[in-house]
């Protein structure tokens, strides 16, 4: 609702539970939409239990978007969801790709050299960053050779993600005992007796980071719609408490569907929620 930790090592031999090797820029920028379907994708992510976590934990220094699409391409071609790495990365850990084994595609950063005129008439060059999926990675199930270590999962505090980002938790002085809390500008509040605190806290920290809070000093025509804003902040509940294995779920899935109803959501949508997602888990890991 809205209102105006020391790093160890594991075999890579184990199954899932380890992240991958190389890590990941993450920048706003344009997509490139290729061939995912977004729509598919989310509903992958709130329909399948336990499917979120699995992914974190094999996959956890890519984006959460990378992540589930790397488990849908995992779970078409019967792969083993392990760690994700690159050829070279691969290479360098002594471990070569099998003969005949296929890339996994995932979204990555590409620069672009545009002409742009300025304002007084000239014509300079920039550069414009978008994303496009590019087939350069394999899991750990699709190489051989020696055994390879990862660091351990990193530990994740609200209070960390909350100062990280800049957002302040208050306390609770609404009248209403049914609300489970509120937003305001980059202030949240949680019912002391709320159902589900931390998916609560969760959800009005996506409030806040989606630009829902600070709307009213927009335009009309640039303002979310209201079941929209509560479909996206609860979506992006979901993922986060998922990921962290605490309860909540089934709340969310309802809550969705309540807001929701017949009405779809937008590619656009998607990708804040993922994105938004992503910045909560990477914020609450700061202090690792």
């Amino acid at each position: 609702m809205m209102n105006a930790s020391t790093t160890t090592t594991q075999k890579a031999k184990t199954q899932a539970g380890f992240p991958p090797a190389p890590s990941e820029a993450h920048q706003k920028a344009n997509f490139k939409k290729d061939t995912v379907d977004f729509q598919a994708l989310l509903t992958q992510a709130l329909t399948q239990p336990g499917q979120l976590s699995t992914a974190y934990k094999a996959f956890h220094n890519f984006s959460i978007l990378n992540q589930a699409l790397a488990f849908k391409q995992c779970l078409e071609r019967g792969l083993q969801v392990s760690p994700l790495a690159s050829f070279n990365s691969w290479k360098e850990k002594g471990r070569m790709v099998q003969k005949g084994q296929k890339a996994i595609s995932l979204f990555m950063p590409l620069t672009k050299k545009i002409e742009a005129e300025t304002e007084q008439g000239k014509t300079e060059e920039k550069s414009r960053t978008f994303f496009a999926l590019k087939p350069h990675w394999f899991v750990l199930s699709q190489t051989e050779g020696n055994e390879a270590e990862f660091p351990a999962l990193p530990a994740w505090n609200l209070s960390c993600a909350l100062e990280f980002l800049d957002v302040e938790k208050v306390d609770f002085e609404m009248m209403n005992g049914n609300c489970q809390g509120y937003a305001t500008a980059r202030k949240i509040a949680v019912n002391p007796v709320a159902a589900f605190p931390l998916k609560t806290a969760i959800h009005e920290m996506a409030h806040v980071l989606l630009g829902h809070t600070t709307e009213a000093d927009c335009a009309d025509s640039e303002l979310t719609p209201r079941n929209i804003a509560e479909v996206e902040a609860e979506a992006v509940a979901y993922i986060v408490t998922s990921i962290l294995g605490t309860p909540g779920q089934e709340s969310s899935r309802a809550y969705i569907q309540g807001w929701l109803g017949s009405e779809p959501i937008t590619d656009q949508s998607i990708r804040k929620i993922f994105a938004c997602a992503d910045k909560i888990m990477k914020a609450g890991q700061q202090s690792n």
